[in-house]
C-alpha cells in the first residue's frame, strides 16, 4: 500500500490517500472523488497503439470515401476523353475534305466558271449550227445541237451545284463537329476541377484500376493509396503470371496430344507392316507349294 499526498477537488482540504485505490473520500466535506494515477509504460504504450490504429482507420475511411466517390467521374473521364478522340479525327478528316473541294469550288464560281454553263451550250450550239449550213441539215442538225447544248449546260450546272452542297454539308459538319467537341472538353474540365484526383497517381486514373482500389480499401486490404498502388500492381502481376501459365499449360497439352496421334499412327503403321510381312509369308508359302506339287506332278509324268 501507498499512501499520497492529495487534494480534495471539492473543498480544497489536505487528505492522505492509497494510491491503489480507484476512488477516495474527503474526510471534511464527504466528497467523493477519483484518484487519478500515472499510467504505467504498458499502459502507455497500449494508449498510443490505440490512438495510431484508430487514427490509420479513420484515415483508411476517408480514402474510401474519396476512391469510392471518384469510380464514376474517372468512368465518365473515360468516355469523354474517347469521345474527343473521335471527334478530333472527324474534325481532321472534314479538314482534309474541305481543302481538297474548296478549290474545286473557287475555280468554278470565279468568273470563267460562272461563265462556262453559257460559253460551253453556245460553241455546242455554234458548231452544229456550222454543220447544218454546211451538210445542208436544216432544223435536224439544229435541233440536235440544241439538245447536246442543253445536256452539257445540266452538266456542268449539275457539278457546280453537288460541288457547293457538298462544300456547305462539309462546313455544316464541321462547325457541329467542333461545338461537340468544345461541349465534351468543357464537360471534362467541369469534371477535374469538381474532383480531387490528385490522390491517384496518373497512371492509375481509370475505372479498372479505381474499382480495384475501392475493393482494397472496403476489405481492409489497404489502408493508403500507396498499398492500393502495390496491391493493384500485384494483382496485376498474378494475372499477368496465371496467363502466361495457362498459355503454357495450353503449348504442353497440345504437345503431347501431337506426340500421342504420332504414337498412335506409328503403331498403326508397324501393324500393317506386320500384316504385310504375314501376308507376303503366306503368299511365299502357298507359292512354294503350288511349285513342288507341279514339280512332283511333272516327273510321275515323265
Amino acid at each position: 500500500m501507498k499512501i499520497v499526498q492529495m487534494e480534495c477537488p471539492n473543498c480544497g482540504a489536505k487528505l492522505q490517500v492509497n494510491e491503489e485505490l480507484t476512488y477516495a473520500n474527503c474526510n471534511f466535506c464527504g466528497q467523493q472523488f477519483l484518484i487519478e494515477r500515472e499510467k504505467t509504460a504498458l499502459e502507455t504504450g497500449y494508449d498510443f497503439e490505440r490512438g495510431r490504429e484508430a487514427a490509420t482507420r479513420k484515415s483508411a475511411e476517408e480514402l474510401r470515401q474519396k476512391v469510392t466517390a471518384l469510380v464514376e467521374p474517372i468512368k465518365k473521364l473515360e468516355m469523354l476523353n474517347q469521345q474527343i478522340l473521335v471527334l478530333q479525327q472527324a474534325k481532321s478528316d472534314l479538314q482534309t475534305k474541305i481543302d481538297a473541294l474548296e478549290p474545286k469550288v473557287e475555280k468554278t464560281e470565279s468568273e470563267i466558271g460562272r461563265d462556262l454553263p453559257l460559253i460551253l451550250p453556245s460553241a455546242i450550239l455554234a458548231a452544229f449550227l456550222v454543220i447544218a449550213l454546211v451538210t445542208g441539215g436544216g432544223i435536224a442538225t439544229l435541233l440536235t445541237g440544241l439538245v447536246f447544248a442543253a445536256i452539257a449546260f445540266g452538266i456542268i450546272v449539275s457539278i457546280w451545284t453537288t460541288n457547293r452542297q457538298n462544300l456547305d454539308g462539309f462546313y455544316n459538319s464541321l462547325g457541329r463537329t467542333e461545338q461537340s467537341l468544345s461541349d465534351d472538353q468543357r464537360a471534362l474540365d467541369e469534371i477535374v476541377k469538381k474532383n480531387d484526383f490528385g490522390i491517384i497517381p496518373g497512371p492509375y486514373r481509370k475505372s479498372e484500376a479505381m474499382r480495384a482500389f475501392a475493393y482494397y480499401f472496403t476489405s481492409g486490404r489497404v489502408s493508403t493509396i500507396q498499398e492500393a498502388v502495390r496491391a493493384y500492381e500485384e494483382d496485376l502481376h498474378r494475372e499477368r503470371m496465371e496467363s502466361l501459365q495457362k498459355i503454357q499449360i495450353d503449348e504442353l497439352r497440345k504437345q503431347q496430344e501431337m506426340m500421342e496421334r504420332m504414337h498412335q499412327e506409328q503403331q498403326v503403321q508397324r501393324q500393317v507392316n506386320v500384316s504385310n510381312a504375314v501376308a507376303g509369308a503366306a503368299v511365299a508359302g502357298v507359292a512354294g507349294v503350288v511349285a513342288r506339287e507341279a514339280i512332283k506332278s511333272i516327273k510321275d509324268q515323265l
